[in-house]
């Protein structure tokens, strides 16, 4: 299990305007499972954040390591 500390990381998220108001965002290659949207900018780091919780999950449930964002 991933502990909250165990280090810290950055993930450059990549956010495309679309016509119909919403942003979706997506990361960099090293998880391409973290994709979520948003309908503006203020709601961009609550879903980014359940989103990169949920792909976490996902990968401690197939026991893989996290990939360096590197």
């Amino acid at each position: 299990m991933v502990k909250a500390m165990d280090s810290i990381r950055t993930l450059p998220l990549l956010m495309i305007p679309q016509s119909e108001g919403c942003t979706p965002c997506y990361p960099n290659p090293p998880l391409p499972e973290l994709i979520t949207e948003a309908d503006d900018i203020t709601q961009v780091y609550s879903h980014v954040a359940d989103a990169l919780a949920a792909v976490i999950e996902l990968y401690e449930d197939m026991q893989r390591p996290l990939p360096d964002p590197a």
